[in-house]
């Protein structure tokens, strides 16, 4: 029976009934550390806490400008707000810069400053890259599933991530150098837009980047499915889940099927095969 739940919550295409819907909770109240060999389900009233330093993007890119930087997929619509200043480049070959000089001085006819601004993201897959610096989430979700699974968002690399299915935003706290945001797939739009509400950029383009140049940001997350890389260990804050039982009324399960199927469109298809396929391993619900 939790085998089936499992494989009906873990994205296919069938809704649930009522009573199977009110079975997907914790009967019981759990608390631990998560690592890269947790291999179950996590589903109920959820306590995540962690800090994640991100999956280097020198796998993915040859360039010593990215050296230090730890990658973080987004997907969808997220906002980093209030930011004081960034640097949008437009069309430019990442690989053949070296430093943050590089970048704004081997572009010059390509760049443009925009100061308090929010950059918005809406659709597909982004990358953002954090320069010697983490991402750390506390939320408390009156209903989640955690779980974690691994993923090739790099081909060919192989990283395990901390996924969280929840209908609630999740607001993360970002610090580090500096940092970079670039789209990952043709569906993919960035958007920067001023104190008025309007849009002042915006671009398609995986050749394109935002710098950012504030060292501290927070960014909220307003999908149902968010992925956290659990590469290495980040000294800040050991990552901990916290379950208990859901109240009745917050057990909202079709919608979240609905919403993580139409967010896994975002994948191509070797993603989203290879994400269901790790989530029909896992053998436990807790």
């Amino acid at each position: 029976m939790k085998k089936t739940l499992l494989l009906t919550l873990s994205f296919s295409f069938f809704l649930l009934s009522s009573t199977a819907a009110a079975l997907l909770t914790s009967p019981q109240s759990f608390k631990g550390a998560i690592t890269e060999d947790t291999d179950v389900f996590f589903i109920g009233k959820t306590i995540i806490n962690g800090s994640f330093s991100g999956q280097p993007i020198r796998q993915m890119v040859n360039s010593s400008f990215v050296e230090e930087m730890g990658g973080f997929p987004l997907i969808g619509n997220c906002m980093i707000p209030n930011l004081h200043t960034v640097i949008v480049a437009e069309n430019i070959d990442i690989s053949r810069i070296n430093t943050l000089e590089d970048f704004i001085t081997q572009n010059l006819d390509d760049i443009t400053s925009f100061s308090d601004v929010d950059i918005i993201t809406d659709a597909g897959l982004f990358l953002l890259g954090i320069d010697n610096g983490t991402m750390d989430l506390f939320a408390e979700l009156p209903y989640a599933v955690t779980t974690v699974v691994p993923l090739e968002i790099i081909a060919g690399t192989t990283t395990r991530f901390f996924v969280v299915g929840t209908n609630h935003p999740l607001t993360l706290k970002c610090s580090g150098g500096f940092s970079i945001l670039s789209t990952l797939s043709d569906t993919s739009t960035l958007s920067v837009r001023d104190k008025d509400g309007m849009i002042i950029w915006t671009s398609e383009s995986p050749n394109d980047y935002i710098l950012i140049q504030d060292a501290s940001f927070v960014l909220t997350n307003y999908q149902s499915l968010s992925l956290y890389p659990l590469y290495g260990t980040s000294s800040t804050i050991p990552l901990t889940v916290s379950v208990s039982p859901a109240a009745a009324d917050d057990v909202q399960i079709q919608p979240l099927i609905q919403d993580v199927t139409d967010v896994l469109g975002n994948f191509n298809e070797d993603m989203r095969s290879g994400f269901v396929q790790s989530v029909n391993e896992l053998d436990e619900v807790l």
